[in-house]
């Protein structure tokens, strides 16, 4: 009786061990196969900003439109949105200073480009803002809330840009 339990118990073992592979049916896997058609993309267009006097980094935004960090520390503003189409600036942000909404620096972190968040990091200050785009498009406030961060993490562990 004892060898039939032990053998039992063995194959049960066995028998759960064994992974099966489930898919759902919201995964759908492609591979090159799958499209017929092979798109090469040359000669791509330039982006020609005159308003922006010395940009840093470009991040589109909603496929119209163009954030850019200042690279100049002589100019008002750290940060700027412009339309893509016309190269006009739509509204300045990010004023330079020290106060409680102003910045030392600035390093914007967009996520998406179709989300109304995302991301203004005052290094200098220790400061990561939230920001509203529809806000800034407005003109109206588009500080939305911060957090302050020791240098010592930032040190270990830096905010980098995803």
């Amino acid at each position: 009786m004892g060898k039939y339990c032990l053998l039992l118990s063995v194959i049960l073992c066995c028998v759960s061990c064994i992974v099966t592979e489930q898919k759902t049916d919201s995964e759908i896997n492609f591979t090159r196969e799958d499209f017929p058609v092979s798109v090469s993309l040359s000669n791509p267009d330039t982006l020609t900003i005159n308003d922006a006097l010395n940009p840093l980094d470009f991040y589109l935004v909603r496929d119209s439109m163009v954030l850019i960090e200042n690279a100049d520390d002589s100019q008002r503003y750290k940060a700027g949105l412009y339309q893509l189409k016309t190269g006009k600036l739509i509204r300045e942000f990010a004023p330079k200073g020290e106060g409680p909404n102003e910045f030392v620096s600035c390093q914007l972190d967009v996520r998406s480009n179709l989300s109304s968040v995302f991301y203004a990091d005052d290094f200098m200050q220790n400061k990561y803002w939230e920001c509203n785009l529809d806000s800034l498009i407005q003109e109206g406030g588009y500080l939305m809330d911060y957090f302050i961060y020791s240098r010592e993490v930032i040190r270990l562990c830096p905010l980098q840009k995803t």
